[in-house]
């Protein structure tokens, strides 16, 4: 029988991996667990982390006993076990069913319901939805300074998205101080990648390939989805800029060899975003066609067409 101070211990001991972006470390501890067998009082947070290092299956395995208990005299889901159940099913595209049960989380009195409703709204590239949620969130008072540079690094996304280079410079500015104050490698690669980001799309190449090396570096023992962003980011660079010919086609290969490292990770976002560049690297309409028709996302597809110039 494992006691309280055990479940702590293993509790930080995992959020201190997650927070340094050491995520298979974290599997190999999830992996020893029976998650169906968690106390209540640690389940929700386990659940957090598990979606956090892109395991929302887990997160559903700890917490579904809960939200829907089978005892009908059993105490109901609390708004916490809600947001990340609901935020795990969003993740794995069920949309629908995540939307209602948030539906149900009063975001005044549970914070977080904002930030991950927002999570679900950028799941579905609906960044322009996000954003209102995502300022609600940061003015939400004594919320902890882990919490806040989560939020302020996931409203710079937003603002990327929407072409707010200004405002997403200087949120990005003020996460990076706090990274390197707090020494969260992983946030700080986040948010490398991110300005490496702002400089492709405003056609600064020189400073995108610098800055996505150096989030490349900060990312390199993540061997998961954010040094896989940080590796599609330079490989798009590198081919925008790429002279036609011999470089081009070296570098349409590097992008080629991104989406089947994409496609063994099952990150169906990253094949889809390959494909985009790729067509507009190349001008190649039917694969643009092949982008659009192959996005459930309405969202998205609005911003392949701005991108191709369509």
């Amino acid at each position: 029988m494992v006691g309280a101070s055990e479940w702590s211990e293993l509790y930080s001991q995992i959020e201190a991996m997650v927070v340094d972006g050491r995520h298979d470390d974290c599997r190999r501890l999830f992996e020893t667990m029976n998650r169906r067998r968690v106390p209540r009082e640690w389940a929700s947070r386990l659940a957090e982390l598990s979606w956090r290092i892109n395991e929302p299956l887990w997160s559903l395995q700890l917490l579904k006993r809960f939200v829907y208990p089978e005892n009908r005299f059993a105490s109901p889901g609390t708004p916490h076990e809600k947001v990340i159940y609901a935020t795990a099913l969003s993740s794995l595209g069920a949309t629908d069913e995540a939307a209602r049960i948030l539906g149900q989380v009063d975001g005044s009195s549970e914070p977080e319901a904002l930030f991950h409703r927002a999570s679900g709204m950028m799941y579905a590239w609906n960044y322009a939805a996000a954003t209102p949620l995502l300022r609600s969130f940061l003015r939400t008072p004594q919320l902890a300074p882990y919490r806040v540079l989560v939020g302020r690094v996931n409203l710079a996304a937003a603002l990327i998205d929407q072409e707010e280079w200004d405002e997403a410079e200087r949120e990005l500015e003020m996460a990076i101080a706090s990274c390197e104050q707090g020494g969260y490698r992983l946030l700080h690669g986040n948010c490398l990648e991110l300005k490496g980001q702002i400089a492709v799309f405003q056609r600064r190449f020189v400073d995108a390939d610098k800055l996505l090396k150096l989030a490349i570096e900060k990312l390199s023992e993540q061997k998961g989805f954010y040094s896989l962003y940080a590796e599609k980011w330079l490989t798009i660079s590198r081919a925008l800029c790429a002279k036609p010919g011999e470089e081009r086609e070296a570098a349409l290969g590097d992008l080629l060899q991104i989406q089947e490292k994409a496609f063994a990770l099952q990150h169906w976002n990253t094949v889809r975003e390959c494909d985009l560049f790729r067509a507009i690297v190349t001008g190649d309409s039917a694969l643009f066609k092949k982008v659009v028709l192959g996005s459930s996302a309405p969202a998205y597809r609005t911003r392949a067409r701005r991108l191709f110039n369509a």
